[in-house]
């Protein structure tokens, strides 16, 4: 159970609720739908997602709460964070005919993403047979063949999104159907000044 306490404008302190799947607001304020202002702060466990409760904008709980953008909630409230869904799994796995059927519900996937606002890139990768990994060392570049690491399963391909939190994220990574067979890691993206638009 997560519990978060904040005042209303007219210093009501209004309690956010989530368990069992569902969110309730207790001490809602005389016009019914609270209004946040003044302090607030969140009991819930660090690195846990935020959950917010019913009638209460997830910006206004952002503002409150002090979240002003990352991995919850989006930046300045609402608007839409970037994750990389990077695709795990053997490589050894698919033969050609699944390969291609992949492919397919990777684009079908992709284009309703798109329809929805949330698509940025995707692309499946060449095999590791194919990559050269790079290191620089003493002002000294070593080129070797293969990936960085001999692993189980190995990086196939990515997917760059946009949703509202992790859970959408999550929702999406498991639409992706190498999660059938590999596993999707998802990571939010770092947004830092300086970098091109896109």
């Amino acid at each position: 159970m997560y519990l978060y306490e904040l005042s209303d404008e007219e210093g009501d302190t209004i309690n956010a609720v989530h368990a069992a799947g569902r969110s309730i607001t207790r001490g809602r304020s005389s016009r019914g739908v609270p209004r946040v202002k003044g302090s607030g702060h969140c009991l819930c466990p660090p690195g846990r997602n935020l959950f917010f409760a019913q009638g209460i904008p997830r910006a206004t709980f952002g503002r409150r709460l002090g979240v002003k953008g990352g991995a919850e909630g989006g930046p300045g409230g609402g608007n839409l964070v970037k994750y990389m869904l990077l695709i795990y799994g053997d490589e050894q796995v698919l033969d050609d005919i699944d390969r291609e059927r992949c492919y397919v519900e990777s684009a079908e996937l992709a284009q309703n993403l798109h329809s929805a606002g949330q698509y940025l890139a995707a692309a499946p990768l060449y095999p590791t047979s194919k990559a050269m990994s790079v290191r620089v060392r003493e002002s000294r570049r070593l080129v070797t063949d293969g990936p960085f690491a001999e692993t189980r399963e190995q990086l196939g391909g990515y997917f760059l999104i946009e949703a509202n939190d992790s859970d959408e994220a999550i929702d999406i990574a498991a639409r992706i159907p190498m999660a059938r067979l590999g596993t999707v890691e998802i990571r939010p993206v770092i947004e830092i000044p300086g970098l091109p638009k896109s």
